[in-house]
């Protein structure tokens, strides 16, 4: 079966492979430690990436995660494994996503170093279901954004990369359904368990963020000086709208001007109809 992954170029020569990998789960932090390691003159590769490259890579982390999740591999599909992630992650420094895989793929290579942000595991859910779990829902009911799908190939790609990720850290449940948010936990728990259990014996630095996450956490473990310049807040609730607006507000415009050629020739030509049908049509009615 074709793969998405096997259209990409492979990989320079001159490019490495990359040395440290972000283990965290989404909401623990990683927009902050993604805007640090930019300022550090690194290249780290978050879902604001994801999202910058389009429809092409946000296609690519769907069938990464099929064909690395338990309950969505195939026999069908090659699963991703070094030479994929080789492809996909070229010219960045620090990646992210896919826990078992990247562990199974870079674990042994040495000077590999890994890094997992943690927080409460009901904190997180609470940022789950406030954040993507929001967008989600608007995107999936009528409205300018759930319209903007029809219209608009990233909005409708996005909605089904979102959903999957989100079905795939909730046993399938969707964000409206019962016991969702207890789905959520229970992955949550398991995840950072996993996380911490299966790394590489002394490579892996965790960080609580309820104990703190700045320059003073990351930078000794990096090896690099601590910048002049304050470290970089997360997203919170209002930055998350903010941020993805910016991406899906194209498409609601699309929407808008599709709609809007199509509903406003139909009225102009129910106002014709009516003025000059309208008479007859009152007297055969009359």
């Amino acid at each position: 079966m074709s793969r998405l992954i096997d259209q990409l170029p492979e990989p320079a020569a001159k490019e490495q492979s990359p040395k440290l990998f972000v283990m965290s789960a989404p909401r623990t932090g990683t927009f902050g430690l993604y805007k640090a390691f930019k300022m550090l003159g690194y290249r780290p590769y978050h879902m604001a990436e994801v999202c910058g490259h389009g429809v092409p890579h946000i296609r690519i982390f769907q069938e990464a995660i099929k064909s690395t999740h338990p309950a969505y591999a195939s026999a069908a599909t090659k699963p991703y494994g070094r030479a994929e992630f080789d492809k996909w992650f070229a010219g960045y420094d620090i990646p992210s996503f896919l826990l078992d895989a990247i562990y199974q793929a870079y674990g042994d290579e040495p000077g590999v170093r890994f890094l997992l942000t943690e927080r409460g595991p009901d904190s997180w859910v609470r940022s789950v279901t406030v954040g993507p779990a929001e967008l989600l829902v608007a995107l999936d009911q009528p409205g300018p954004l759930g319209l903007s799908r029809h219209f608009d190939s990233f909005n409708d790609e996005f909605f089904n990369l979102a959903t999957f990720m989100y079905k795939s850290m909730a046993e399938g449940k969707g964000p409206n359904d019962s016991g969702a948010q207890d789905a959520l936990r229970r992955y949550y728990v398991k995840y950072i368990a996993k996380a911490k259990a299966a790394a590489p014996s002394g490579k892996i630095h965790v960080i609580k963020l309820e104990e703190g996450l700045d320059w003073d956490y990351i930078c000794p473990f990096l090896g690099r000086e601590v910048p002049c310049e304050a470290y970089p807040r997360g997203n919170d609730r209002g930055e998350f709208k903010q941020i993805m607006s910016g991406f899906v507000a194209p498409g609601i415009k699309k929407a808008i001007l599709g709609v809007s050629a199509v509903v406003v020739p139909l009225v102009g030509v129910g106002a014709w109809v009516l003025v000059k049908y309208g008479p007859l049509l009152m007297k055969k009615t009359a």
